[in-house]
């Protein structure tokens, strides 16, 4: 994936990021919005759950209290005499001292609507006949466990006429054993009755003001006890699933209510629109941030480097003119360093480009000076095989006649003519100089030996390759235009070393003839610095025929490169010096 998005354009690149990092702000956000939510869900749920709690709390309270007073009430002393007694005068007093009990428990906590005595045997106690007959039709539904053990049973939410008009009481009752030993102990004599406001058990219309959310009380039945709102009390509540309302439900233990709250999503959700409405401001904020940071990126690195390949390409178009053109580019600092470094590369190509122009141009005419030099070079060698056998001819005619300086020359010549035939380019020093040393015995012949020869050739000099015949034509000038014009008698030194510094072979040739004024010498060392003179011919003239020292020093040169060549030192009557310098290369010496 990296390598494909690698290969496009800076501009794609730029734009997969800003969409990525889109995507990725869009996903945080909606990541965070989500957190907020369940953040708030659980936080409510854990509040429901304790307000529910501490609401059951109450409710279980308040009912352990009611049956208490309950039992209370049912197994008191005047309760008991009450209701087995048959005598109608004791029971009227009886009566009397009963209904002010229960008259006086009706203080005893708020909330209770009425006390209903049904004896068994006909004994009642209430305050409405209506109510009392409501109360023995309710007897048959008290289960026969509840009944024998004398448990409190809660009858949920009855409608029930009571002073003149119908309303809604919680109606609990708990049947009454007799406790007299002495007739029928044990036996059901009666049931007591509790008529309680519905409100009274629970309060929840005190929490109201405490919470957004509906909190319901509902008995065994299904329908509403209490609610914290505009209630509707005995109405059966709706078990349809409501998809904008939370539900909460708690069953109260050792009773047969049902606690039960419902919360609307948009007002536990009503503060997420702050932070619904902040992540889409910060979303829109970021996404501009991000616009305009990709059009100045845009701006500040696409359009230069568009502008670089615009200028690349004139570049290649315009190579061949004469035409001198720069960049100039803006944008990032190293935008600007670019385009300056890029023109100092241009700077230093068209440096490099004119001095590999010159180079050529010289490499071509060092060329052309060495087959002008190899042609004059066979031009003077005319048919050697003819010549050396014609050579061995007259030397072993001038032997046979005894004529000893004739069978030299042609000896030595015959063998410069043999070692101008090799095939070898390159020779060890000691060849070469082999051959000198026969080019110089011809001609101490031909001068009747008036002058003489001293070698100094270091072994390592010896054993160095050269070029060959690069000697030959030194000792020849040496020897026609030095000492040939010297009167008096003359020498010639040759020598050779190997310089431990560099490693250079230095070879010089010397003399103590004639030698050169100051103005022949800077004309000849101005021919040796030129590759050609104006009228074409390389480096050649009378002073110097054939393969003369200037071909001599191009061949150098070319050889091993502009830092070597040849060096003349020269005062006229004095002599002259010829320093030629090389490489110390050794190679395989021949004797």
């Amino acid at each position: 994936m990296l390598r494909l998005l690698m290969k496009r354009t800076i501009k794609e690149q730029l734009k997969s990021f800003v969409i990525v990092t889109v995507v990725v702000m869009l996903l945080t956000l909606v990541l965070i919005y989500f957190l907020v939510s369940n953040i708030i869900y659980e936080k409510n749920s854990a509040y429901s759950s304790e307000l529910m709690n501490n609401i059951a709390q109450t409710i279980s309270a308040n009912m352990e209290s009611f049956n208490r007073m309950m039992l209370n009430i049912a197994y008191s002393e005047a309760i008991q005499q009450y209701l087995i007694e048959d005598n109608a005068l004791n029971k009227y007093e009886l009566f009397q001292k009963a209904n002010v009990y229960m008259m006086g428990s009706n203080t005893l906590k708020p909330g209770i609507a009425d006390w209903v005595l049904v004896g068994s045997g006909g004994n009642h106690i209430n305050l409405s006949a209506d109510i009392s007959q409501a109360m023995r039709n309710m007897i048959s539904e008290i289960p026969e466990q509840e009944r024998k053990n004398s448990k409190a049973h809660d009858f949920g939410i009855r409608e029930l006429a009571y002073n003149g008009h119908k309303s809604y009481y919680l109606v609990t009752a708990v049947s009454i054993k007799n406790l007299n030993p002495e007739s029928s102990y044990g036996e059901e004599i009666g049931h007591l009755f509790l008529l309680l406001n519905p409100q009274a058990l629970s309060k929840l219309e005190d929490m109201s003001r405490q919470t957004s959310g509906t909190y319901y009380l509902i008995d065994r039945n299904g329908r509403i006890v209490s609610r914290n709102n505009a209630a509707a009390i005995g109405d059966r509540l709706e078990n349809a699933p409501q998809p904008d309302v939370i539900v909460h439900k708690k069953t109260l233990q050792e009773t047969s209510f049902q606690l039960i709250s419902h919360l609307p999503k948009s007002e536990l959700y009503k503060g997420l629109g702050i932070v619904r409405l902040a992540c889409v401001i910060l979303f829109a904020l970021m996404l501009i941030v991000m616009c305009v940071l990709y059009l100045i990126i845009l701006r500040n690195i696409v359009s230069p480097i568009r502008s670089f390949v615009k200028f690349i390409h004139q570049l290649n178009a315009n190579r061949q003119g004469t035409e001198k053109k720069r960049l100039y580019l803006e944008g990032y600092a190293e935008i600007g360093m670019m385009a300056s470094k890029f023109n100092h590369m241009l700077d230093e190509t068209d440096h490099l480009t004119g001095k590999l122009l010159d180079k050529t141009k010289q490499i071509y005419e060092m060329e052309l000076t060495k087959q002008q030099a190899e042609i004059a070079f066979l031009n003077s060698q005319i048919n050697p095989h003819f010549l050396y056998n014609t050579l061995e001819s007259i030397q072993g005619i001038a032997a046979v006649k005894g004529v000893d300086e004739i069978s030299e020359m042609t000896l030595a010549l015959s063998r410069i003519f043999r070692y101008s035939i090799k095939g070898e380019e390159t020779v060890s020093l000691g060849e070469e100089l082999a051959i000198i040393d026969s080019y110089v015995s011809i001609q101490l012949i031909r001068f009747d030996y008036r002058f003489t020869v001293t070698y100094d050739i270091s072994n390592e000099a010896y054993r160095c390759m050269v070029i060959k015949m690069i000697l030959q034509p030194i000792v020849e000038n040496a020897i026609f235009h030095g000492l040939e014009l010297k009167m008096d008698r003359g020498y010639l030194h040759i020598e050779a070393r190997v310089e431990k510094a560099n490693g250079d072979l230095v070879i010089v040739v010397k003399d103590n003839g004639e030698g050169m004024s100051s103005k022949q010498l800077d004309s000849i060392c101005s021919r040796l610095s030129l590759e050609k003179t104006d009228d074409g011919d390389t480096g050649s003239s009378s002073q110097f025929q054939r393969i003369g020292i200037s071909n001599v020093h191009q061949r150098i040169k070319l050889s091993y490169g502009s830092a070597y060549g040849l060096y003349i030192k020269s005062e006229s009557n004095v002599g002259t010096e010829v320093i030629l310098r090389m490489p110390g290369r050794e190679g395989e010496a021949h004797a």
